[in-house]
This record gives C-alpha cells, structure tokens and sequence, in this order.
C-alpha cells in the first residue's frame, strides 16, 4: 500500500522546521502552512530551531497531526488530495509517498484464507520470498501421497518447467516476489526468454538486444545455447550483441560500422560465421580470431583515497561492505548480478 513517507517529507532531518525541514513547505505554495506550523508551535513551546531529528515523538506527532487550528502535514496532503484531477497536483503527491507493507497481510497480499493453505510448510506468500534456485529445491524435495500427487500433477509439471527455463536463462538469484520494475533490462529480456522457450513455438521471429548484458560468462553461455535451441526448433533468432560468444555461437554474422554513430551506417561484412573469421576487412573479424590483440598494461594505477560502502543493501545485496579505489578503473565482477553492482548505491 503506499502511504506518506516521513523519509521524503523530511529528507533531511538535521535541518530545523524553522529552516524548512518540511519540504513540501518549502515551496511557494506551502508558505502558509509553515507560517501555520510555526505559529502552532509557539503555541505549544516547542523549539522551531532545534533539528527534526532532536524532536519528541509528541513533538513529532504534532508536526504531522496538527491540534484544533493547525492541521498538520496530513491536513495539508489531504487538502491537496482534493485536487488530484490535476496532473501536477498527482505528480506532487507521489513525490512524497513509498510502499509499506499492509498491515493486515503484513505485505503478502492476500486473504487469511488463502494464508492458511501451506505446502512443505511454506504459504504462497512465503514460497513467492524464496529465490527460482531455492523454490526448484523445494519442488524436487516435495513429499506427497498418491492422491496428493494426482491431484498436483498438472501444477508441478507447469511450476517445474517454468522454473527449470528460468535457471537455465542464468536468473536463479531472482525471488519469485521480485517486481519487474526492478529488473535490470537483460533480466527483463532473460524472463521473457524463458516465457518463450515454454511457449515451444515455432516459425517466430526474436529480436534481442544485448541480453547478455550483466551475465557472468557462465551464464552468457548458456543463454547462447538457449538461442540456438530457438533457432534449432524452427525460429528465427536476431541478437544485437558484443559478446564475443554469441558471435561464435552464431550462424550467420551482420557486422555495422565501420565506427559508431555518425561514423556507421554501412554494412561492413553479411555472411556465414566461417566466411566472418576470415573477413581481413573487418576490425571485430580481426581482433575475434586473434590477429589483433589489445595489449596488457605493464604498469597498473593503484587508487589512493578509497571510497568506503559499509553494509550496503539493494536487490540481491545483503549488508555488504566493500573498499572501492578512486581514480582507477574498479570492475566489481559477479556471478550475473547486474541489478545489485555498486553504480545505483554510490548515487544514493
């Protein structure tokens, strides 16, 4: 459920409330409520100077709340919540709410009923929480009777094929609870994958763009045979990649260029992958087969300020802390985990 979130509506609570630490208040047309809000709290002698995060819960409840002629930082969203037919008042508001869980599912998202129902000792709610590579384990040790067995039979061989392609596309990290939203857009592109290859079409045309990216090379490997597994049952597989293994993997490679942009635009080779290997024109063709190389560096940089992330939370991340060298290159590999690298945390 989404609710206002204190978080957004006080973002920095070191700040004072006679310095703003409302910050819808801050804007023009919150003025008179803070005007408002310091006037209440001269009423109740409460310090305007002192940090939001220094203030007692009354204090606090105050503030959000309101008393008799003040209405508080809930009057005022529910004032402006009148006018959410406008655009710009909706796209306001959701600047300042966040989901919580509900606190009579406690997040689950279902009735008590349907909570109630558990297999292997686990609820719906609870089997959803676990990661593919996990609920795959719970399914290959499930213990039924006959009738139970009978009775599942169609479910399991739906749930077990839908999980067997999602690890075999490299997401197995990925909870079953996990929102799309969330999702790195190779992983995106791996789970409809995934749909399609339980779908067993044939005579289809995919279009795939750079799914590799974020895989470990273990897992580029295998979403490369998954390809060909499409091609082989008669589709049509297009990939716009730079991964040197799905272009060996290939039947047919179409290198653009020469350059990128402005300097591309022509075909520089169309033809089998055997034909590519020997292309002398071709830069990739060249540096694919080995007659080019990019040489090692003999010397390497060593960063000497560091950048310092202590028990770091995001996706797949759990209370990880890590040193990251500044002024040096900092590749942070991991086993397909493109979701959880450093980039989104060191902006936060």
């Amino acid at each position: 459920m989404l609710k206002y979130d204190e978080t957004l509506v006080v973002p920095d609570p070191t700040r004072s409330l006679a310095d703003g630490a409302v910050e819808p208040w801050t804007y023009p047309s919150g003025r008179w409520y803070q005007r408002q809000l310091l006037k209440a709290a001269r009423r109740h002698g409460l310090d305007v100077s002192r940090p939001y995060a220094a203030l007692s819960e009354k204090e606090r409840r105050l503030v959000y709340a309101g008393d008799g002629s003040f209405s508080g930082i809930q009057g005022f969203f529910e004032e402006v919540e009148s006018y959410r037919y406008k655009l710009h008042v909706r796209v306001f508001l959701s600047r300042y709410r966040s989901q919580s869980p509900c606190p009579a599912c406690a997040g689950a998202r279902l009735k008590p009923a349907a909570l109630a129902v558990r297999v292997a000792g686990l609820s719906i709610a609870e089997f959803t929480a676990l990661t593919i590579d996990h609920a795959a384990r719970v399914l290959a040790d499930l213990k039924l009777s006959a009738w139970e067995t009978s009775v599942a039979r169609e479910i399991l061989k739906q749930l077990n094929a839908k999980l067997t392609f999602l690890l075999r596309v490299g997401l197995g990290y990925l909870t079953l609870s996990r929102q799309t939203r969330t999702l790195s857009g190779g992983e995106a592109q791996r789970i409809n994958l995934a749909n399609q290859l339980g779908s067993q079409l044939v005579g289809t045309l995919y279009v795939l763009d750079e799914p590799s990216i974020g895989l470990h090379a273990r897992d580029t490997t295998r979403l490369a045979d998954l390809c060909r597994e499409l091609a082989q049952a008669g589709n049509t597989v297009i990939v716009v990649e730079h991964d040197r293994s799905f272009m060996e993997a290939a039947d047919h490679i179409v290198e653009l260029g020469p350059g990128s942009g402005e300097r591309g635009g022509e075909i520089v080779f169309n033809g089998p992958l055997a034909d590519f290997r020997k292309a002398t024109h071709s830069l990739t063709a060249r540096y694919l087969c080995g007659r080019e190389t990019i040489a090692v560096p003999l010397v390497r940089r060593t960063g000497r300020r560091h950048l310092l992330l202590t028990a770091a939370h995001e996706h797949n991340l759990k209370s990880v802390t890590m040193r990251v060298p500044l002024g040096t290159p900092a590749p942070s590999p991991a086993p397909s985990r493109p979701t959880s690298r450093p980039r989104g945390l060191t902006t936060r």
